[in-house]
Order: structure tokens, then sequence, then C-alpha cells
């Protein structure tokens, strides 16, 4: 059974005035850094107060417990993440194709590496928690901002009549590259298999679109 309940994920307050939401930060902030540091199974409600540098009351006035803490930290790290990932497909308007997905790639792993226990977590949650819709509806808004960047660069390239089957496509290549990966970063991966996972991905990425063009 998932020990992220929905009743349990709740918040007890949203934080709206300006010290609120700094004391509501500090907590995600020091929960992320403990998490990364320690794991998951070492995280207390107690340790991340001190860490955060707050009374135990003032943590529980926004978070019951750590699970509340863990989905929100799930839900900050998805938006963060998939802003990114667009304002990185945007920014490669007008490249070709390989140089746009190579990039994509580069910029996705540099970034997932920061914070590479959470990212483990956050993959092996997803299918037992409420987080999953999240991340699931992420990955589509990828997806679409993905074939929009690559049609605005190849802009003669009629993508209409197969859009749907292409999105698909691109979902499940970035679905193979979270997969691809989470597998890679339990094994404390070299900088060898980092670049082949990257030359793997790319060549996935190209040729999904490539069987629709």
């Amino acid at each position: 059974m998932s020990t992220l309940k929905k009743k349990r994920n709740s918040l007890r307050n949203i934080p709206r005035r300006r010290m609120s939401k700094e004391i509501f930060d500090s907590i995600l902030q020091s929960s992320m850094l403990m998490i990364n540091e320690l794991g998951f199974d070492k995280l207390t409600t107690n340790k991340v107060a001190e860490l955060a540098g707050v009374s135990i009351g003032s943590l529980y006035r926004y978070f019951p417990n750590r699970d509340a803490i863990l989905f929100n930290l799930i839900k900050e790290f998805i938006n963060v993440n998939h802003a990114f990932f667009i304002n990185s497909l945007v920014s490669q308007k007008g490249k070709d194709m390989k140089t746009t997905i190579t990039f994509m790639i580069e910029t996705s792993l540099a970034h997932f590496l920061k914070k590479p226990k959470f990212f483990i977590l956050l993959h092996q949650k997803m299918y037992e928690t409420e987080a999953r819709e999240i991340i699931f509806e992420a990955r589509r808004s990828l997806s679409i901002t993905f074939v929009d960047t690559i049609h605005d660069t190849f802009p003669n390239w009629n993508i209409e009549p197969k859009r749907d089957v292409l999105l698909e496509k691109v979902n499940q290549s970035i679905h193979s590259y979270m997969s691809a990966l989470f597998a890679v970063l339990l094994e404390n991966p070299s900088e060898e298999t980092l670049s082949i996972l990257k030359g793997g991905m790319v060549q996935l990425f190209i040729l999904s679109i490539q069987k629709e063009h």
C-alpha cells in the first residue's frame, strides 16, 4: 500500500505572507538537502525543522507529516524541471534537429545529476502515489512543447496528419529516457556510462521523430 495517501498529502495551511513563504521554502529546501545527502529513510520532521532553523510547530503548521513534505517536493521538482526543459527547447529554435535534441538531453542530464538521490526516489514513488498524475501530465506537456519546437524549426514539415502518433512516440521516448536514467543512477555511473546513455537517448528521440516524418 502506498505510503503517500491522498489525505496525508494535503497541506494544513498555504503560505501567503512573505515570512510564511520563506519558512515554507526553507522546509522544502532543507528536506531536499537531507534526501540527497542521507536518503528519504533518514528524513524526519524533527531533523528537517532543525536544519531549516524553524520550530517543529512551524513545520507542522504547513506539513502534517514527512509524506506531505515529500509530495510537495515532488510537485515543486516537477514544475521546476518542466519549466527548465521548455526553456531549453525554446532556446534551440532555428537549429537543426540533432543539435536541438542533443542540447535537451545534455542539459536535462546535467540538471538531474544535481539531485540524483531525489530523482531515484521520484522514479520509485511515481507509480504508487498520486504524484503519477502530475508526472505524466508534465511529460505530456513537454511532449507537446518538443513537437511544437521541432515544427517551428522545420516549418515545411507538416506534422498535423500524424500529430497524435508523434506526440505518443515522443512521450514514450521521454519515459524511456527517465527509466534508463533511473537504472543508470542506481549504479553510481561513470562519465563513460553517462556518455553512452546520452548518445543512445539522442538517437532514440531522432528515430521517434524521423519515423513519422
